[in-house]
């Protein structure tokens, strides 16, 4: 969680300056990956006139996940936080890659956060469509990098390849994809790169902790070669789009000398179910 990593530097000065204030959730008019990323710079530019705190509450589902010690709902989180540090305006952040299902209601948002030089690294962002039209986010978690971070709200964004078909139920689609991460953790636990590698869209990007995004499949793989071969993946979470085309999955990994949780976007192709987002946060 981006919130996490910049627990080190709370004590850092707010800005003087603060921007108008951004649209609220409900003021959000454009549908599809627009809105979720028009929605992920509402909620970075909150962070940058009240607060990251306030706006991690504001824009969070009541029964949103951070990474605390392990997977921890966000307002109890956010609850501990040292009341001193609340106002705080220093972290910023800005979405580079995002994806959404067919109908608009489900995905994601990930790109490079910057706690004022002194925290950084790439967020993960998952969101969700409510039932009054607002957006919400329902998953938030992050890895830091050795190089600080550059943040450019004008970012053009790039996109996943729109899912094509899916399951047509959300809890089919979890359910499929259940299965493929059962298959995967058998796999992985014999050959990490290759099973996983096998996984990936053509456009897909992956997280590793004091790492550069991995783009593309060819790069993932690359990166893939150098990382541990053998993984033990554990499914602990899933969430789905309601039409059943794209799915967040969240669990347990291990290796020999390290563990973490990992996070996984699937969407669903002509060519099947494919991973176009991976993270392992370390523990």
């Amino acid at each position: 969680m981006r919130a996490l990593l910049l627990a080190s530097a709370l004590a850092l000065a707010a800005c003087s300056e603060k921007p108008p204030e951004p649209p609220t959730p409900a003021a959000i008019e454009v549908r599809g990956v627009d809105a979720i990323i028009a929605a992920e710079r509402a909620f970075a530019a909150d962070g940058a006139r009240i607060g990251w705190v306030e706006a991690f509450e504001k824009w969070s589902e009541p029964d949103a996940i951070v990474l605390g010690d392990g997977p921890t709902p966000a307002r109890e989180f956010l609850a501990t936080i040292d009341p001193a540090n609340r106002g705080d305006t220093s972290l910023s952040w800005s979405p580079e890659f995002a994806g959404a299902s067919a109908a608009g209601d489900f995905g994601f948002t990930t790109g490079p956060f910057n706690g004022d030089g002194a925290a950084f690294g790439y967020y993960f962002t998952v969101w969700r469509k409510q039932l009054n039209g607002d957006w919400r986010w329902i998953y938030d978690g992050g890895v830091d990098t050795k190089d600080p971070t550059t943040i450019d709200p004008a970012f053009t964004v790039a996109l996943i390849a729109p899912p094509s078909g899916g399951e047509e139920k959300p809890d089919i689609a979890k359910a499929v994809v259940t299965t493929l991460e059962a298959a995967l953790a058998i796999s992985a636990a014999i050959d990490a790169p290759v099973s996983l590698g096998a996984q990936f869209a053509s456009t897909a990007r992956m997280h590793r902790q004091d790492s550069a995004p991995a783009i593309g499949a060819k790069t993932i793989a690359t990166a893939l070669e150098a990382a541990p071969q053998t993984i033990t993946f554990s499914q602990t979470a899933s969430y789905a789009s309601a039409n059943g085309d794209v799915v967040f999955t969240l669990g347990n990994a291990s290796w020999d000398g390290g563990k973490g949780i990992y996070g996984r976007i699937w969407s669903h192709s002509e060519q099947g179910w494919r991973i176009v987002f991976d993270q392992i946060v370390l523990r």
